[in-house]
């Protein structure tokens, strides 16, 4: 017995089988070189283009968010990606390798694929901040016939002008993208089976998410009116204001005509305009002529400047990258930072998780790429089993240990909370570029070497000045772990 909505959900996998791959770019990156500068579309069509002209601008002119976001996609990068076959059945073990080699992943060299894996992933680590980062899939067919994927070719979001549904679903079916040269427009079409999304903070079907620049929005505004009152006061307040008093009294005692009197006026007139133009460091004054300064070394902009590091902080706590200003702007506890650098990792933690579910997954309106890739080789476009489906996931941030207790390790050493092994010593010295280690010394060798104070000179491996060349003999850990 089948039940209706069983029934549907056959009908709707049966229509969404998917069509032959398409070579051909049915986009446009949206951005053209004009007089060397790059110049996009900038069409107000929609609220979400707006937003993304308007995020777009702040990247480009905030420092403190180019900081911020320089260093997130950097993060989400440099993460490690493997591949996990969907079972354990031969079929599985297909799809997973073939997906291995496609993407070149797991020491697999990229077939076709321009640049590699961390290329495409580099092209999608900017939807963070937007909110959305749209990328078509471009594949091409090897002579073997088998299809692969070429790129995952970028899209301005700023370009982007609506999302297209289906009248009778209300399911969303394509991408609209217009693009403006200034003296001409043209007009793209993507279709959803050919794209994909990476949203970040989606909620239900809108793709474009609710970007980290939501929350700095107000910041950046503030600070921009911030800047602008500084600017104005500085012009204003900065620069001492030369007044020139004349006291005719004393000019008419002394004899001077009304000629002398003006020729003694505009010579005062001529030095303050010279001082304050810069020209001289000093005001001459003729007889019955005072030259004054009003205003000098009465403004302060600390507190203007002070508003300006909040809005800093609070764009900063935005990315979760409040660990950046401990020990810049003030001081902070070890463990505070700590505390922010966890928050950090975990919200590249959760964008490695948005890119890992886009690619991942069922075939879907611009998501489902790997399922795309095995259902057009392997299985002419129908269904594929959940068993057989691969998938493509992230190891997360890597964290060295080592390196990151390099600082308190000869204390914990010469206390007797740590007892130094081989697999130590060589870990420390290939984070200090120090050459290979000596022959295998007991423990109670290298606390002897330490000392009361924690010093490092067991890690010197030099005799008379000259490194060691000694072989490097495998400790008894090493030799229980089989390494």
């Amino acid at each position: 017995m089948r039940w209706p909505w069983q029934k549907k959900t056959e009908d709707r996998q049966e229509r969404r089988q998917l069509p032959a791959p398409d070579p051909q770019r049915h986009s446009s990156s949206g951005v053209r070189w004009r007089n060397g500068r790059p110049y996009s579309s900038e069409i107000e069509d929609s609220d979400a283009h707006r937003w993304a002209v308007r995020a777009c601008r702040m990247l480009a002119s905030d420092p403190k968010i180019a900081q911020a976001s320089s260093r997130l996609r950097s993060a989400i990068e440099s993460a490690r990606w493997t591949v996990v076959p969907g079972g354990e059945s031969e079929a599985a073990i297909r799809n997973a390798e073939y997906i291995r080699g496609a993407l070149g992943l797991d020491g697999y060299s990229p077939r076709l694929l321009r640049g590699d894996w961390r290329e495409q992933v580099r092209r999608m680590s900017g939807f963070a901040a937007i909110g959305y980062a749209v990328l078509e899939e471009i594949y091409y067919r090897a002579s073997d016939g088998a299809v692969y994927l070429a790129e995952l070719a970028d899209i301005d979001p700023a370009s982007v002008r609506d999302w297209v549904r289906d009248e009778g679903t209300g399911e969303i079916v394509g991408m609209r993208q217009r693009i403006d040269w200034g003296d001409a427009a043209t007009d793209h079409y993507l279709p959803a089976h050919k794209g994909v999304v990476v949203t970040h903070g989606r909620v239900g079907d809108a793709l474009e998410g609710v970007g980290i620049l939501r929350r700095c929005a107000p910041w950046v505004d503030a600070k921009a009116r911030l800047l602008e009152a500084l600017t104005d006061g500085t012009d204003r307040w900065a620069i001492p204001v030369p007044i020139v008093r004349v006291d005719r009294a004393a000019l008419e005692s002394g004899g001077y005509t009304d000629d002398e009197q003006q020729t003694l006026i505009a010579t005062a007139q001529d030095a303050a305009a010279a001082f304050a133009a810069g020209d001289v460091d000093y005001l001459t004054a003729p007889a019955g002529v005072d030259a004054e300064i009003y205003g000098g070394g009465t403004y302060s902009p600390a507190p203007v400047l002070a508003a300006i590091e909040h809005c800093n902080e609070e764009i900063a706590a935005a990315w979760d990258s409040t660990a950046q200003e401990l020990g810049l702007s003030r001081s902070g506890a070890r463990s505070v930072g700590e505390i922010h650098q966890e928050a950090w990792r975990a919200l590249v933690v959760s964008c490695l998780d948005e890119i890992e579910s886009a690619i991942n997954g069922a075939d879907r309106p611009f998501g489902g790429l790997v399922y795309r890739l095995i259902a057009v080789n392997f299985y002419n476009g129908a269904s594929i089993p959940g068993d057989e489906l691969p998938q493509v996931v992230h190891r997360g941030v890597e964290v060295d240990a080592i390196r990151d207790a390099l600082g308190v390790l000869p204390s914990l050493v010469a206390g007797g909370l740590l007892t130094p092994d081989d697999q130590i010593e060589r870990r420390v010295r290939e984070v200090l570029g120090i050459a290979a280690p000596a022959p295998a010394r007991s423990w109670q060798e290298r606390r002897a070497s330490v000392g009361s104070v924690g010093s490092t000179s067991d890690l010197r491996a030099s005799e008379g000045g000259r490194p060691r060349q000694d072989e490097i003999t495998p400790s008894s850990y090493d030799a229980e772990k089989g390494e």
